[in-house]
C-alpha cells in the first residue's frame, strides 16, 4: 500500500484514496481504490479518476525512473441511495466522444520536419513557412536560408 494521496486537496474531506501496489502477470501495477462518501453520484467522477490515474503515473515515473507506466485498475465504491447513472468513462463527457476517444487513444500526429526537404517546405505557403522555421530554429540567420 502506498502512502501518498492522489486526490485533489479540496476534495480530501469527501473521499479517501488508497493505492495498492500489486503484480499483474509478473509486472508491477496499482489498484486505485476510491472510497466515495458522497450521498449522490458525481457527474464528473470519470474525469476525476482519469486525473488521479495520471497523477499516479506521474508519481510512479518520478519514484522509479521507469520508462514504462504500470497498469492501474480504478475502483470506486459508491454507497449512495440514488441510482448511479452517470458517465463511467471520460469519453462520455465530450460532445463528440468517439472522435475524442479515437484522438486520445491512438498515436498522436507527428510532422518530422527533418524528413522533409527544404524545397518541399517552401512549396507549402503557410504551413511550409512554419515547418521550415521550426526545422532550422537553432540556426543564427534563418532568413538567408529561406
Amino acid at each position: 500500500m502506498k502512502k501518498d494521496s492522489f486526490v485533489d486537496k479540496a476534495l480530501k474531506k469527501s473521499i479517501l484514496d488508497i493505492l495498492f501496489s500489486v503484480k499483474f502477470d509478473s509486472e508491477d501495477g496499482y489498484v486505485f481504490l476510491l472510497l466515495e462518501r458522497q450521498s449522490k453520484p458525481d457527474y464528473y467522477m470519470a474525469f476525476r479518476l482519469f486525473k488521479y490515474m495520471l497523477n499516479i503515473e506521474e508519481y510512479h515515473m518520478k519514484a522509479t525512473k521507469s520508462k514504462k507506466f504500470p497498469f492501474i485498475y480504478p475502483l470506486e465504491f459508491y454507497n449512495g441511495i440514488q441510482q448511479y447513472n452517470i458517465p463511467r468513462n471520460p469519453w462520455e463527457l465530450f460532445e463528440n466522444s468517439e472522435l475524442v476517444k479515437a484522438t486520445w487513444t491512438n498515436d498522436y500526429q507527428l510532422i518530422n520536419v527533418h524528413d522533409i526537404s527544404d524545397q518541399a517546405l517552401k512549396e507549402n505557403a503557410w504551413s511550409g513557412i512554419l515547418q521550415f522555421f521550426m526545422k532550422h530554429i537553432h540556426e543564427r540567420d534563418l532568413l538567408k536560408r529561406w
